[in-house]
């Protein structure tokens, strides 16, 4: 049987497909790598401006924990791209970040 060879349409579409799924990998390794280092290396014992600067500069959310609604002195950055499975949860006294742990997220 002979092989016909694949149509260009189809073979653009593939092209622009493997292109989107690399990108996508690559951002995310990226982004993991980013949030990593921002919650082990540069926020504990900054204030929580600076901490709060920092994230923001980066493209990271930085807001209240939802699950800490009856312990308050925590935050929570979230990179978008890692899709919201991995953030830095920060526990502060109000003025200095104190700790600060890198949760992965469900």
């Amino acid at each position: 049987m002979k092989r016909t060879p694949m149509s260009k349409p189809r073979a653009v579409v593939l092209a622009v497909l493997l292109i989107g799924l690399l990108w996508t990998a690559a951002n995310g390794y990226k982004t993991r790598q980013g949030i990593t280092r921002y919650c082990q290396e540069s926020v504990v014992g900054i204030s929580l401006s600076q901490a709060e600067a920092i994230a923001r500069e980066l493209g990271y959310r930085f807001e209240p924990d939802a699950g800490s609604i009856f312990k308050p002195g925590r935050l929570v950055v979230i990179a978008s791209g890692a899709m919201g499975r991995l953030a830095c949860q920060i526990e502060h006294d109000g003025e200095r970040v104190t700790g600060a742990e890198l949760v992965k997220r469900s």
